[in-house]
């Protein structure tokens, strides 16, 4: 009986060990904000050149005003627009937060809404519409 009781004890910790090595190796997905969002996005009416008023949208990725956001997952996800979770990074520290975007306009009009923020509109330059 006792080395039933070891094997056990064996494939449970072995087990367990598994599952640990999996949850670490684990990483964030790259590509969460769907690839409508992305691109260069500046406020309406700022010359396209203006850095200051880039918004910056990668596949993982916000950049804009005092936003610099990670995303790692989709809350909710609908025709045009999109609910974020990931890691924001205010004030030299990170914080666990949701990030709203959402498009107006067929598409030509872009909203970011987080705690620390909310824009709008934002919309693409000409140039960037062509690519």
């Amino acid at each position: 009986m006792s080395l039933f009781f070891r094997g056990a004890i064996l494939a449970g910790i072995t087990v367990a060990l598994a599952v640990a090595v999996m949850w670490l190796l684990k990483s964030p997905p790259e590509n969460v904000i769907p690839v409508e969002f992305q691109g260069s996005w500046h406020d309406q009416g700022a010359e396209c050149d203006d850095v200051d008023a880039q918004a910056n949208i990668t596949p993982s990725t916000i950049s804009y005003d005092r936003l610099s956001y990670k995303a790692d997952g989709v809350v909710e996800r609908k025709t045009d627009a999109v609910r974020l979770t990931g890691v924001a990074f205010p004030d030299a520290g990170s914080a666990r937060e949701e990030v709203g975007l959402r498009m107006e306009g067929n598409r030509a009009r872009l909203f970011i809404v987080s705690r620390e923020l909310r824009s709008g509109p934002l919309v693409r330059c000409p140039a960037d519409e062509e690519e």
